[in-house]
């Protein structure tokens, strides 16, 4: 058989992303008869240079039509992402769905032909191969650049930050989305931290976002084409950081996902607010630092608070109740001195106890006295309460403007010891007493027992006197 081969491409990529087909066609085709036709399809580096290169195959049809992916391809043929299939009787395509930069290279198309034998079987008695035809993008890869800008800095606790991050791109096709996540850094050294997401359908997704009550206070919104806004209301100790947008081109076929083209990170944003807001302290008392077993201690923890607002600039200490709230946590060492420490109990900003499964007998209350006086009770104690006892508040205020709770740091009183003695005649009278009363009673019995037995037991036999009278004579009959 004489054929002739020709590859030409069909479909060129202009973008990243975009479909590719190379079709390769067989004309002047002559003394075939009952032959058939197969191809077979090979990729090749494009290197300059001298530098070796590597021919990969990407797919085969044999003489039966049958698909045989190469070993690079497979997974990508077996997705869909790739296609190779008869047109005509003459033709061949091979189809890349979504064009990468490491499709890029050169191609080669091979159309063998193959004759049947006597036995039946086939045989391949020629192959043609086609000159490289080189593949690339049309237009150049495509880039994104991530600009973040701050918008409203958080001066103190309490306050709003806000921030907008835009996309800078470059060779970009028609009808790109883009996607967008918010990190969050404590310091150059420490890992970033995923807090909201916007993903290329605008579906907001909170990454690791602190405490649930706090989700209200954080915003993410799509404010133009390019470019998104994110705020946090009511920030926190917490939230001083750096953070920075690390934004995403997408494109999407009808019918397909959501394919990556190009993504950038933007600079970060600081915020570093001084702490204006009021000064928390808290100490801690024992109506006694030594107790007996089974007797009740009660420690009590004062708060004080010192400052003025950021918000309003009143005093916190005549501002009303219902706008500051206290947590508190009693903690235990069981060692002197050591920073190993036990959570008891706690009471959060509601009022609600909550207290650590215990296995002594003893056990422990919490009441609150005041707006800023909160007390422990230890019940029954053993030795096993001996230690060191501190509390831990954290205070939370509630901006008059907003209306959101924001916490406050943590603060932690002084430890007080306390000692269970070890009461050496509580111990020891009852066992004492019951020794008495057994020692006794196992005396009397004993004497008791003794006598009756030398009465019943142990009598002596009393001599009989030795008869006076004299011998009577014997008469004899």
């Amino acid at each position: 058989p004489d054929y002739t081969v020709v590859l030409n491409s069909s479909v060129n990529a202009k973008f990243f992303g975009d479909p590719t087909e190379l079709e390769c066609k067989v004309t002047n085709v002559s003394n075939l008869r009952s032959g058939r036709l197969g191809v077979s399809w090979l990729y090749r580096d494009a290197v300059p240079g001298d530098a070796p290169v590597s021919t990969h195959a990407i797919a085969s049809l044999d003489e039966n039509g049958t698909l045989v992916p190469g070993k690079t391809y497979k997974k990508r043929m077996e997705a869909g992402l790739i296609t190779a299939t008869r047109a005509e009787p003459s033709t061949f395509k091979l189809r890349l769905l979504h064009t990468t930069d490491a499709d890029a290279g050169e191609y080669t198309c091979g159309v063998t032909a193959w004759i049947p034998t006597r036995h039946g079987n086939w045989k391949k008695v020629v192959e043609h191969l086609t000159p490289a035809l080189k593949v690339s993008f049309a237009n150049k890869r495509p880039v994104l650049g991530a600009v973040a800008r701050r918008l409203r800095e958080a001066t103190a606790t309490g306050s709003t930050f806000e921030m907008s991050c835009q996309a800078n791109v470059q060779n970009l096709p028609p009808g790109t989305s883009f996607s967008i996540l918010v990190l969050s850094e404590e310091d150059d050294r420490s890992p970033s931290r995923k807090l909201a997401s916007l993903g290329p359908e605008t579906v907001l997704q909170l990454e690791d976002w602190g405490e649930p009550g706090r989700r209200d206070s954080l915003m993410l919104v799509k404010t133009g084409k390019r470019e998104f806004q994110f705020r946090i209301q009511a920030v926190q100790e917490t939230d001083r950081g750096f953070y920075s947008c690390e934004m995403k081109a997408w494109t999407k076929q009808a019918g397909e996902d959501w394919v990556e083209m190009a993504k950038g990170v933007s600079n970060k944003i600081k915020v570093a607010f001084a702490h204006k807001g009021p000064t928390f302290d808290v100490s801690i008392s024992s109506d006694t630092t030594s107790v007996f077993p089974w007797e009740t201690v009660k420690m009590v923890c004062d708060v004080s608070v010192s400052g003025t607002s950021p918000n309003t600039g009143d005093s916190v200490i005549s501002s009303p109740s219902d706008d500051v709230a206290y947590e508190m946590k009693w903690f235990l060492g069981r060692l002197r001195g050591s920073s190993s420490q036990t959570l008891l109990a706690s009471m959060d900003r509601w009022g609600v106890v909550h207290k650590t499964p215990r296995n002594d007998s003893s056990d422990c209350s919490l009441e609150r006295l005041g707006h800023r006086r909160f007390a422990m009770n230890v019940h029954s104690t053993q030795d096993s309460d001996v230690g060191d006892y501190h509390c831990t508040v954290t205070p939370w205020i509630r901006s008059p403007a907003t209306g959101i709770w924001s916490k406050a740091p943590d603060v932690s009183s002084q430890r007080v010891f306390l000692n269970v003695k070890f009461a050496l005649w509580d111990s020891m009278k009852l066992p004492l007493l019951y020794g008495i009363c057994a020692s006794v009673t196992v005396g009397v019995f004993s004497l008791v027992l003794g006598l009756v037995c030398a009465h019943c037991c142990c009598k002596t036999a009393t001599a009989t006197p030795r008869s006076r009278n004299k011998l009577m004579e014997l008469e004899m009959d």
